[in-house]
């Protein structure tokens, strides 16, 4: 098989875990809810719970993590409300999962990195300066031990209830990045291990911001046993949930993914899609994109409600079965979804 992302390339994979089943595993990234009203996202996570469960399509939700310690000491009242919503998403059968773009200390609730200084790339790093960057380049922290503390953060955060059942095996880096160089990707992987992290999904491929990048891998060849013993799920499909679902950005991406030979082939394997949930509340002015520029709850309820009819009629086009990342097991032959 060509190698499809970092990890491969780098030999820090010891090769392909088949799938037991065709899986549809829609994925959430939630993260910049301290910057917009706390209302609009109750409003949102309140939609997605109704049309998940109208679908019954199930999300994993990868909620960043220093945004939930900066809520909970800036503004504990909205945090309750926040988390509460979750909590109700999480009652149709969505997960609740862990996600980190930048250290923070917990106790303080505070961003250790100034904000202004967090860009997208800087020279000579080939990923977007985020989990990876920051933790070890800004901070210089052991990377296990940081990862620890995130997904400890993670269930403090969230009481440890079942809306984190089975969140400590499970990780998205923020901004896809694992780090740039081979060392870096394996110190990565390393930190899978002594994090006690069984399932990732945070691989890529190529330089931020040139031709090569890429996120994820192919259907079929996204799925594969990682060197630290960890099965990495990539995506394979992103969708911006902002726009119109058929415009041409999206339209692009779907076409790719639907054509994916062994996604046509009807073998099996795990689609992962990704949304952004604050793409619901972003507005267009020509190219201008303008972040939470939508306050509307009836545009906000109707971009829900079209993305999960969307992805249904995927997975009726494509005869797959939606599941969440907490249901995946390692069956140490094949990943296989649990009936539990």
């Amino acid at each position: 098989m060509t190698p499809r992302t970092d990890f491969e390339r780098f030999g820090l994979s010891t090769g392909t875990v088949d799938v037991r089943g065709r899986l549809l595993l829609l994925s959430a990234d939630v993260e910049a809810f301290v910057k917009g009203p706390i209302g609009l996202w109750e409003l949102a996570l309140d939609s997605w719970a109704r049309h998940s469960r109208r679908v019954s399509m199930p999300t994993s939700i990868f909620v960043a993590t220093e945004d939930l310690s900066v809520l909970r000491a800036e503004r504990e009242a909205d945090f309750r409300n926040f988390t509460a919503a979750l909590r109700r998403v999480a009652d149709e059968g969505s997960c609740i999962l862990p996600h980190n773009h930048a250290v923070f200390d917990p106790a303080e609730g505070r961003l250790v990195t100034d904000p202004t200084m967090i860009t997208d790339s800087v020279p000579g790093y080939g990923k977007r300066t985020s989990f990876f960057y920051d933790a070890v380049h800004r901070h210089g922290v052991v990377l296990g031990d940081w990862l620890r503390a995130v997904i400890t953060a993670h269930h403090d955060l969230l009481g440890g209830d079942a809306a984190t059942d089975g969140a400590s095996a499970i990780f998205r880096a923020g901004g896809w990045d694992h780090g740039s160089t081979r060392d870096e990707c394996a110190a990565y992987v390393h930190a899978l291990h002594a994090a006690g992290v069984a399932i990732d999904s945070s691989a890529s491929s190529g330089t931020y911001g040139e031709p090569s990048y890429r996120v994820g891998a192919p259907f079929g060849e996204n799925v594969f046993r990682l060197s630290s013993g960890a099965v990495e799920v990539a995506p394979c499909l992103s969708v911006n949930i902002g726009v119109p679902l058929l415009s041409r950005a999206n339209a692009g991406s779907a076409w790719r993914a639907l054509n994916q030979p062994k996604l046509r082939r009807r073998a099996n394997g795990a689609l992962v899609v990704v949304v952004h949930m604050d793409h619901l509340f972003e507005a267009r002015r020509g190219r201008r994109r303008e972040p939470f520029g939508v306050r509307e709850a009836s545009t906000v309820e109707r971009r829900v409600s079209r993305m999960f009819s969307l992805f249904a009629r995927l997975r009726s086009l494509g005869g797959l079965q939606a599941t969440t990342f907490d249901r995946l097991q390692d069956s140490g032959r094949e990943l296989v979804v649990s009936n539990a």
